[in-house]
């Protein structure tokens, strides 16, 4: 649907220089974006916030650089499911076991004081980490089940959030008010006497 529409344009971020596909790549780090303040309508982080150095800085970037009711898509791993303790066991390595998995209210929580507002949120892929298929099919039956038998123990977790900033109304200092000539009067009205 995004693809059809001639106004949206696709930039993707990577702190290695690929440009594949004919896509527009950026490369630069998530905790510096090479954007402008307020020109981006649509963020979608998949799993940066966990491989980050600096996280809070990464949700600040993103911050700066969203429009006004600009929509924050973030996924992240959930330290409370199967993954999370595999995480846990794991102790680093390669990836995805190498990152810092954030609860799910710790995140909200840091999105909240930017000012963002949680629209919708789900959980997904109940299974436990497998690298064999044959495994992986087995417990397919999982992501089924997952959500009414415990739903806080997805291995992931997606958030889209809205920017929101309230308008401000400037108040104007009292030594700038105008002179009123006597309280209640309305200011003289002049023509222009010009033809």
């Amino acid at each position: 649907m995004l693809d059809a529409s001639e106004a949206v344009s696709h930039v993707f971020l990577d702190d290695r220089f690929d440009n594949a596909d004919d896509k527009l790549a950026v490369s630069a780090v998530a905790e510096a974006l090479p954007f402008d303040a307020k020109s981006i309508g649509v963020v979608l982080l998949p799993h940066v916030l966990e491989f980050s150095e600096d996280p809070h800085q990464v949700l600040r970037e993103v911050n700066r650089i969203l429009v006004p009711e600009g929509h924050l898509v973030l996924l992240g791993f959930n330290p409370m499911s199967l993954w999370g303790l595999r995480n846990l066991v794991a102790g680093g390595g390669e990836y995805p076991w190498s990152g810092r998995y954030y609860r799910l209210s710790r995140v909200k929580d840091w999105l909240q004081l930017l000012g963002f507002e949680m629209n919708v949120g789900a959980m997904a892929y109940y299974r436990p980490p497998a690298s064999s298929e044959k495994l992986n099919k087995r417990f397919m039956f999982l992501d089924d089940v997952g959500d009414r038998w415990w739903p806080l123990m997805a291995a992931v977790y997606i958030l889209i959030a809205r920017k929101r900033e309230i308008g401000v109304t400037p108040i104007t200092p009292s030594w700038k008010k105008k002179k009123q000539l006597a309280p209640g009067l309305a200011e003289p009205v002049t023509k222009n006497s010009e033809t």
